[in-house]
């Protein structure tokens, strides 16, 4: 349901383009399956190579729930009409078309929040917050996307935001619940790609992929992983774009237009799509913007 919009964090200043990273993904899971009846209907995916282990039980029919957690971002804040529309509108339309009417997508956003910053409307940290709701209900993955906050208007380091992320990661997946990891997005309307702070966001991005890597590494793969999607390095990439391409999808040079968030929701359903059980997890490939249809 749409809320009024947080304010836009930081006062903007110029941007210059600069390149960017590729997107990583990590390794697969496998979550209890709950008894069907009847039997269910596999997923179809036959396109997939057979060399996964472990993956995300998905059955037509099922209840499947997504937490996606976050600041204003996940909120969906369009601040230039001071509505909400969070990515999880087009996440749980495309859920349900996969898996029917009991797949679901919470939007957790937290305006203003971060690992170190209170949120605007609700003055709690991410942490406290994120745990509230995953002690709510059986999730079976959680999308987590922070830091930009503190970040900007924080002044915070990548280092110190790792250090307050990594046991969100580590207590979500100690629940059995895979993450779906999404590095903040680069604000090119409110610092510049030579700005420190963006090199902090770069960097961050960069020990998210690490924090993945080293997961599959300890684990061997077995178990719940983190899954990192770098929209930034790959699809939504601002600092790449054309000034009429950043008007589609940029708002206020931050938060992004309700075509950006929809645009978001679908590359986050691809990614849990290519998780899913009854075949083994395929490559992901994000779709070109461009090709991209509300």
């Amino acid at each position: 349901t749409p809320r009024a919009a947080p304010a836009a964090e930081p006062s903007p200043s110029p941007a210059a383009p600069a390149a960017a990273a590729p997107v990583s993904v990590a390794a697969v899971t496998q979550e209890p399956q709950p008894s069907p009846s009847p039997s269910p209907t596999p997923i179809p995916n036959p396109t997939a190579p057979q060399q996964a282990k472990y993956c995300i039980p998905a059955t037509r029919g099922m209840q499947f729930n997504v937490l996606a957690a976050g600041d204003s971002i996940t909120q969906g804040a369009v601040p230039s009409k001071n509505y909400n529309h969070p990515f999880t509108i087009k996440l749980k339309e495309m859920l349900r078309r996969q898996l029917g009417k009991n797949a679901d997508a919470t939007d957790a956003g937290l305006g203003g929040g971060g690992v170190f910053m209170d949120g605007f409307s609700n003055p709690v940290k991410f942490g406290p917050y994120y745990r509230s709701y995953l002690e709510q209900v059986e999730w079976n993955v959680a999308v987590i996307t922070i830091g930009i906050n503190d970040l900007l208007r924080g002044g915070f380091s990548a280092v110190d935001i790792m250090s307050g992320l990594q046991p969100l990661y580590e207590q979500t997946l100690a629940k059995g619940i895979p993450v779906v990891a999404m590095p903040p997005f680069a604000a090119p309307g409110f610092v510049s790609q030579a700005d420190p702070k963006e090199g902090e966001r770069r960097k961050l991005a960069s020990l998210i992929s690490e924090a993945a890597d080293r997961r599959q590494s300890v684990t061997g793969g077995q178990g719940p992983q983190i899954f990192v999607l770098d929209l930034q390095a790959g699809p939504l990439d601002f600092w790449k774009m054309s000034e009429s391409d950043r008007q589609q999808f940029l708002d206020d040079g931050l938060h992004l237009t309700e075509m950006g968030y929809d645009l978001m929701g679908q590359l986050v359903y691809e990614t849990v799509n290519a998780l899913f059980c009854s075949v083994e997890n395929p490559t992901i490939t994000l779709p070109d913007p461009h090709k991209f249809k509300p």
